[in-house]
């Protein structure tokens, strides 16, 4: 499904090389971990394999195609769920964040069939979507914020350490929403600090990151 492919990259302000020969294979329908310490670019891989940032040599394929020359059509495709919620959300209501994107590839009323849709996923009642997105809780947000992607049916979710600062309630919630997902096949990969917090529960792939010498 995704693949990255020799991948070196380094930040314009470093000389560190973040990756050198990276090579990581996604597979579909598969739930793969990236973990590793801080600084060692589990952040930056999701990012990279979004098509977000461009790797200095290598290339990410996307269908054994390279995702550079299929965005930004590819885009709807790919979801990516930040660390923080708050880089995400900028519209006024939940139901105007659940729909954003939708709203750019389908008309109204199919928009607001897939906005219903994806609260039942999350568990939230239609009383959340007249909510401001700026009254909500940490953990209403991080639901929120991944409503905005799964609300567009992306093939694969790229998921920024969906349980950092989460209480257990909401903790519990978005890993009940994961197994669903992999329960409709989605090909999901989180980057996290923690992969004990998914492997009581799944079966996932790990991948670790070190952090580089040079």
């Amino acid at each position: 499904m995704l693949k990255l492919v020799d991948i070196w990259f380094r930040y314009s302000d470093s000389n560190r090389y973040l990756f050198q020969r990276l090579n990581i294979e996604f597979r579909e329908k598969e739930l793969t971990l990236i973990t590793g310490p801080n600084g060692s670019g589990k952040s930056t891989l999701l990012m990279i394999a979004a098509g977000l940032l461009e790797p200095e040599r290598g290339e990410v394929l996307f269908r054994e195609k390279p995702l550079k020359k299929q965005l930004p059509e590819a885009r709807r495709f790919i979801g990516i769920l930040f660390q923080d919620p708050e880089y995400m959300l900028f519209n006024s209501t939940v139901y105007d964040e659940i729909a954003y994107v939708p709203r750019q590839l389908y008309e109204e009323k199919e928009v607001d069939k897939l906005v219903r849709d994806t609260i039942k996923i999350l568990g939230l009642s239609e009383d959340m979507l007249k909510r401001s997105v700026y009254q909500l809780s940490y953990g209403e947000k991080k639901i929120v914020a991944l409503g905005s992607i799964l609300s567009y049916k992306p093939l694969i979710l790229l998921l920024d350490e969906p349980l950092e600062s989460l209480s257990k309630y909401y903790r519990d919630k978005i890993l009940d929403i994961i197994e669903r997902l992999l329960e409709e096949n989605k090909t999901i990969i989180i980057a996290t600090h923690d992969p004990d917090l998914f492997i009581h529960r799944f079966n996932p792939k790990i991948f670790r990151l070190e952090i580089a010498d040079t």
